[in-house]
């Protein structure tokens, strides 16, 4: 009789288990994807996928520096397309790799991926927005060797990825109207990154407009143009990068 009920409680709880995952699955296909504005802003021609990845090249054959930005949660790759084609005209190589299930803590290593189709940039800087951006820190504090810098967008590095004693440059951009990431977390923040990070802010700036996919549930509503967001993201980045390879602090 006891072997009965433990086979059917086997039973039900791989059922159970089944059902989950699928749930799950079924539920990480409901993405966020570009919006309008983006496909707007965005030439075609200066972005091209391989193997899954989205890559914006500089004009410039051998670029000195190159980002791999990690997207957030549920969001797809093509959102940052933007930020990848700016940084590419400003000859920074960009790259924004696809995540299994949309989330990036499922991909962290995938930033290897990138270094090892793009092997002509010299130093690589890894971030991401929101979850990614965990994800980021994880793949750096294990790679520190492999990258010179982690960035941040409305994200920040978790307790199991302290970097504050690390070798690695970290910039933080954070929006003042994040209903998701706020202010507080960015300050709480400083405990797990190194003395020198720089943190820029984003008057008016919210979560969803580090990307451009519309509006996501748990947000405040912007005072900035999403464009407008987005180019102060990429100027902070550029300067950040800039100072870095000319030995500035």
């Amino acid at each position: 009789m006891m072997k009965k009920y433990a086979k059917v409680f086997l039973i039900l709880l791989l059922s159970a288990g089944v059902m989950l995952a699928a749930g799950f699955y079924i539920w990480s296909r409901f993405t966020y994807t570009p919006s309008d504005e983006l496909l707007k802003a965005v030439d075609e021609n200066r972005i091209q996928e391989q193997n899954q990845i989205l890559f914006a090249d500089p004009f410039d054959s051998k670029p000195s520096a190159g980002v791999i930005l990690y997207p957030g949660a549920k969001v797809e790759p093509e959102a940052y397309a933007y930020i990848a084609q700016e940084l590419a005209d400003r000859g920074i190589a960009a790259a924004v790799p696809e995540m299994p299930f949309h989330f990036s803590i499922f991909g962290t290593g995938k930033a290897d991926d990138v270094r090892r189709a793009r092997p002509n940039v010299q130093n690589w800087y890894v971030g991401g927005h929101s979850l990614g951006g965990v994800a980021a820190a994880n793949y750096a504090k294990e790679n520190e060797e492999s990258v010179k810098g982690v960035f941040f967008l409305a994200s920040y590095p978790a307790e199991s990825a302290n970097l504050k004693k690390t070798g690695l440059d970290v910039l933080s951009i954070y929006g003042t109207n994040d209903g998701l990431t706020s202010p507080q977390d960015i300050e709480n923040s400083k405990a797990y990154t190194p003395k020198d990070a720089i943190f820029k802010e984003i008057r008016g700036g919210n979560h969803a407009q580090f990307g451009l996919y519309g509006p996501q549930k748990g947000d405040m509503e912007a005072n900035i143009p999403a464009i407008e967001q987005q180019n102060q993201i990429v100027r902070y980045l550029e300067e950040w990068i800039s100072k870095d390879s000319i030995g500035e602090k």
